[in-house]
């Protein structure tokens, strides 16, 4: 674990790199057109995938190329994923298929310094150095995967508390960002839900109830991301 300090904000992050996993064989690829009649969920069979949920991945060697993406996937279970599709491709996918994930680990930088107007840091393996820049959305070529996570909210109140929608409230991108939550202290969490950035509003309805609730963003987009926080209209019921 590496732990850095941002001085504005006085927050501590959590600093670790992306490496791409070895390819993962899929043995079967299928297609269902969803009920928008123009995209497509895809399913695919990958034995002891090793995929979690909203995990992003880069599926390949489809002879249809509107399987070939990168994208956030939906866990089913340890052998089964979905992904969506923005087009309508054959079913069942034929071709040697695999997909490819990231796999996080410690944040490689021994020493950092300030060079002129560039920051550089040395890479603890390889005694390379690298630049480290604000305007270059990817780790050495693999996605950033971001986390986001909030305090518990509870209202100052035990009762039941209904949340109509939510809007993520960042700067317009064409990225998407993906929100889950807890309501048992960090212990379990939902499927991540997805949510376009780039409209007017960054909206996720019908959200249940609870007691008390954390919430998780996540974004691995090659795109800049400031992250103002959460609009939550919450509406308490009775007790």
């Amino acid at each position: 674990m590496y732990l850095v300090y941002e001085i504005d904000s006085k927050w501590w992050y959590v600093f670790t790199t992306c490496t791409a996993t070895a390819n993962k064989s899929v043995s079967a690829l299928t297609s269902v057109t969803n009920v928008d009649g123009t995209t497509v969920t895809a399913t695919a069979t990958s034995t002891t995938h090793g995929f979690a949920d909203g995990d992003p991945i880069t599926v390949s060697g489809a002879n249809q190329s509107g399987y070939n993406i990168t994208t956030n996937i939906r866990y089913v279970d340890a052998n089964t994923f979905t992904y969506q599709v923005p087009s309508i491709p054959v079913t069942p996918a034929t071709g040697t298929i695999v997909a490819v994930g990231i796999s996080s680990s410690y944040y490689p930088m021994l020493q950092s310094a300030q060079y002129g107007t560039i920051q550089i840091a040395q890479h603890i393996g390889n005694g390379g150095i690298y630049q480290i820049s604000d305007t270059v959305y990817t780790d050495a070529t693999i996605t950033i995967d971001s986390h986001i996570r909030t305090g518990r909210i509870d209202g100052d109140a035990n009762q039941q508390k209904f949340l109509p929608w939510i809007d993520v409230i960042t700067d317009r991108i064409s990225a998407n960002a993906l929100v889950r939550w807890t309501d048992d202290d960090y212990q379990t969490y939902t499927s991540y839900r997805k949510v376009s950035l780039s409209g007017k509003r960054s909206r996720l309805t019908r959200n249940g109830s609870f007691k008390r609730r954390a919430f998780e963003i996540r974004r691995t987009d090659a795109a800049a991301l400031r992250f103002q926080g959460l609009d939550l209209p919450i509406e308490k019921g009775i007790e």
